[in-house]
């Protein structure tokens, strides 16, 4: 196999998810380019500052790639994409998560009760309703 050297694949500095008044909500640098808080305090405040112009409409969270001026554009857009893509479906499952424990807390008592359908567990359907599309075990507690 040939030898690579780092310069030959796309590098990326930093990521940064900020919210909609350019606070920091979560941020990884890759790069010294950055030493202290201080400056990376800046240097997020003023890319948000900067896109915020070239943004008409208002989003809870902005989603930012750095990388080099030499790296290719497209690549760095499609690492863009697949981040912004990963954190929106880890809230979809966070979310659903959230709607099958809070529709599912209704049964707690001596019955334990299963949805095999998300929507139906998100919309709080019974076992009776649904034609055994939910299971029901019986539990005993002690």
């Amino acid at each position: 196999m040939g030898e690579f050297s780092k310069e030959s694949f796309p590098s990326v500095k930093s990521i940064l998810i900020l919210d909609s008044e350019g606070k920091r909500v979560a941020v990884k640098y890759f790069s010294d380019d950055w030493s202290t808080n201080a400056s990376k305090l800046t240097f997020e405040k003023s890319v948000f500052t900067k896109t915020l112009k070239t943004n008409a409409r208002s989003e809870d969270l902005h989603f930012f790639v750095i990388a080099g001026d030499d790296e290719n554009e497209l690549i760095t857009a499609n690492v863009l994409q697949g981040f912004s893509d990963s954190v929106g479906l880890l809230l979809v499952l966070i979310t659903n998560m959230n709607l099958y424990f809070a529709t599912d807390s209704s049964h707690v008592g001596s019955e334990l009760t299963t949805n095999d359908n998300a929507n139906n567990a998100a919309n709080g359907h019974s076992g009776e309703e649904l034609d055994g599309a939910n299971k029901t075990l019986k539990t005993s507690h002690r």
